[in-house]
Order: C-alpha cells, then structure tokens, then sequence
C-alpha cells in the first residue's frame, strides 16, 4: 500500500510495558477512510462501554 499506510497497527501496553504488531488488511483502510475513520474504529471495538479515558483498561493511555 502507498501514501504512508504500511497495513499495520501497534499496540502498546503502558501498564504491562508490552507491546503487540497488528496487520489490517487495505480493505480495512478502504472501508474507514483515512486516519479519522480508522481511529473511531478501532475505539469503538478496543475500548468496553463506559470505560474512564485515564483508566488502565482505556485505550488512550
């Protein structure tokens, strides 16, 4: 893929100092176009409802 996506997401564990390489496949970032898209995405599916934006279970941090 070109235009700066290379198919990958990585996560990082703040708590547990860990750290985990994601591939999304081009139709991900098709589907979800560009950096908003995929952010609100990948929110809504990692974060459980009602979770506290500074908690350890927040995927902000």
């Amino acid at each position: 893929m070109s235009n700066g996506f290379f198919g990958k997401i990585l996560w990082v564990d703040l708590t547990s100092e860990t750290f985990k390489e994601e591939e999304l496949s081009e139709q991900i970032y098709r589907q979800y176009i560009g950096g908003f898209g995929l952010a609100a995405k990948l929110i809504y599916e990692n974060m459980p409802p009602k979770t506290d934006a500074l908690s350890p279970e927040s995927v902000f941090g």
